[in-house]
């Protein structure tokens, strides 16, 4: 499948990349999933979400597929080739992606979204705090620290994304 989508990694590299991050103690890992393709199924996906839920991924972006123009993929739909899901077809993966990520303790907090307790992306998590009534002074330092810390990262030229972690491309 990652041929398919013109990946030049394999599923293979992807976990032992994130198994060596963990191993030299990095472990706040963000991976990006893809889902919406026509090959996959319930087994597929499956298979896909054991896998993750033994990597201790702290936050994970699941993408629904967007086709995008001049692409190898959209070559191949074009041509007939492959096709994608119907939108019914599409919203049973997605339903069964939010009940798996559920089951192993992910908490699901925007669309593609989901992460372990206290995961979430610096975003969200500054915005709830800014928004708690009744701040305890540990609730100021955090607000302060994710603040900035956000700050931080939109100086960068490298902006790594709104969770500040590691992210690791893995859609299969």
């Amino acid at each position: 499948l990652l041929k398919l989508l013109n990946r030049k990694h394999s599923k293979k590299q992807v976990i032992d990349l994130i198994n060596n991050l963990n191993d030299i103690g990095i472990s706040n890992i963000n991976i990006d999933m893809m889902f919406g393709i026509n090959i996959e199924n319930k087994e597929i996906i499956n298979n896909d979400l054991d896998i993750i839920s033994k990597l201790n991924i702290k936050h994970i972006s699941y993408y629904s597929l967007i086709l995008e123009d001049k692409t190898v993929l959209s070559n191949l739909i074009q041509q007939n080739k492959i096709n994608l899901p119907d939108d019914e077809l599409t919203s049973k993966m997605y339903d069964l992606i939010i009940k798996e990520l559920k089951e192993f303790g992910y908490h699901h907090y925007e669309i593609s979204n989901f992460a372990r307790e206290r995961y979430e992306s610096a975003k969200k998590q500054y915005e709830e705090m800014r928004s708690k009534p009744n701040k305890t002074p540990e609730d100021k330092r955090q607000e302060t620290f994710l603040k900035k810390q956000m700050d931080h990262w939109k100086s960068k030229s490298d902006f790594p994304g709104e969770n500040h972690s590691q992210t690791v491309k893995g859609n299969r």
